[in-house]
């Protein structure tokens, strides 16, 4: 198993949409005060941190499902044809931490409602760019072995049972993971995630150089100027 920290990510554009304007020139001074405050206030709260492991697995073709060690198996056409030409399997989950919750619900306790908004924007954009850094991460470690790995696939996501979000923890230790899930399949702290990826010398990574490709905000300064320095 591996723990992969990535360094914390306030990327103001990404907030600043996050909370419904276009870019900071839009937003009141008053909120861009208390949007100051706010990262002042979670700098030192938000722990993005993401478990991972890789896993040997088969593929049983006749039935279209990827069975692992200990019983554990995927059923989903979707899933097995993304990685039906994968080596290995990476299993990943990943959060923001528990003190983010802890410290949003006290702003919901206390019907803040500018605050809480506030928060919810840093923290989604932080979790986005928790996964966009992850995937980045192991798009350029497998490329130095000559492996590409495909996008990630997620449990409740087009068309794959959130049921198996259970399989996904299954492959993990209880005390070695910082989220739980419930009996809902739904993980906490909120701002989780949980995917899978596949591994292989057929298959390649999109982008490898540049993290753009891994961020889904398209109007971003910074993508415009990566994508102008490209050409």
């Amino acid at each position: 198993m591996f723990v992969y920290n990535g360094d914390l990510n306030f990327n103001m554009d990404m907030i600043i949409q996050n909370m419904g304007y276009k870019s900071d020139n839009d937003l009141p001074e008053s909120i861009l005060c208390k949007l100051e405050e706010s990262i002042d206030e979670l700098k030192d709260i938000i722990t993005p941190k993401t478990n991972w492991g890789e896993f040997p697995f088969q593929l049983n073709k006749s039935e279209k499902r990827i069975e692992f060690d200990n019983n554990l198996n995927i059923q989903d056409k979707g899933v097995f044809d993304g990685l039906c030409e994968a080596d290995e399997i990476v299993v990943a989950i990943g959060t923001l931490g528990n003190l983010f919750d802890e410290k949003l619900n006290k702003y919901i306790a206390k019907n803040d409602y500018l605050k809480v908004i506030i928060y919810d924007a840093i923290g989604k954009a932080v979790y986005d760019c928790m996964q966009r850094d992850f995937e980045f991460y192991l798009g350029k470690k497998y490329d130095e072995k000559g492996m590409g790995k495909t996008n990630g696939f997620y449990p409740g996501i087009n068309g794959w049972d959130l049921k198996d979000q259970k399989l996904v923890f299954s492959f993990f230790d209880k005390d070695f993971l910082d989220v739980k899930l419930n009996e809902s399949y739904i993980m906490t702290p909120a701002k989780s995630f949980s995917a899978i990826y596949g591994i292989g010398e057929k298959i390649i990574t999109k982008v490898v150089d540049n993290k753009c490709v891994y961020c889904n905000l398209k109007d971003c300064r910074f993508r415009k100027k990566s994508i102008a320095e490209n050409c």
